[in-house]
């Protein structure tokens, strides 16, 4: 544990990815901005860049800012909608989730990131990507917990070959907590983020390669959703209690 502060998740190792920044001199943005990157690893079926979310933020000497950096509905409509349901068996109950292409929405995971490490960070961006890339590179094994959520996610993760290919091993069986999860791609993802920042995925080929992936396949993200995407900053809501604010 850092002498500088404590970092929590729902993973071992995205923890000391912030960790590791904060030996390193960094502050707790820094901090959050790497377990964030490294999360999608360690715990792939809760989490990803292809989501959204909201920080609440708090610098010494400053008012509190609320991040939104929420995901949002792509303004075109598909005629004809690569959109269906999957039920998932969660023993106690069921659920069913609807994926396709017509249920991705204009992610906004890596956009906060870049805004909230530019605008309150203290480390390079380099050096924020590095524990994320190294597990991507080197791989790790899931927890037990994660590997179970494999097991009952499975048929999403069958729905398509790429997803397909990341979570089972050769012989098509998917991993658990005993195989050695390498994601070599999304290293490769990082580092061009690190040296391009936001734009590497908002714009250029990144957005017009999800373009191809939606457009006339029943998806409805496009290239300029992407492009004209951005982090919210508000206000965030506060109210007296007893004898503190509540923000």
């Amino acid at each position: 544990m850092s002498k500088l502060g404590v970092i929590s998740s729902g993973d071992e190792r995205t923890s000391q990815a912030g960790a590791q920044m904060l030996k390193a001199g960094g502050n707790a943005f820094d901090a959050i901005c790497a377990a964030m990157l490294t999360a999608p690893l360690c715990e792939p079926m809760l989490t990803s860049l292809g989501g959204g979310g909201f920080m609440l933020a708090k610098s010494l000497g400053n008012a509190p800012t609320l991040y939104d950096f929420f995901v949002d509905v792509p303004p075109s409509r598909s005629k004809k909608k690569d959109f269906y349901p999957i039920d998932v068996d969660f023993g106690t109950t069921t659920q069913t989730f609807h994926i396709g292409r017509a249920s991705i929405a204009i992610p906004g995971v890596l956009k906060g990131i870049y805004e909230i490490h530019k605008e309150r960070g203290s480390l390079p961006l380099s050096q924020i990507v590095q524990p994320a890339i190294d597990l991507a590179r080197e791989g790790l094994y899931l927890s037990k917990m994660q590997a179970h959520f494999v097991t009952l996610l499975e048929p999403i993760l069958r729905s398509t070959k790429e997803s397909e290919a990341l979570f089972t091993d050769s012989s098509g069986k998917l991993i658990d907590h005993t195989h050695l999860f390498v994601n070599k791609e999304y290293a490769e993802f990082l580092e061009n983020f690190a040296k391009e920042g936001d734009a590497f995925f908002y714009s250029g080929e990144v957005a017009k390669s999800i373009e191809n992936l939606c457009k006339d396949r029943g998806g409805d993200l496009r290239a300029v959703d992407l492009e004209s995407y951005k982090v919210i900053k508000r206000k965030p809501i506060s109210f007296n209690f007893l004898d503190s604010t509540i923000i």
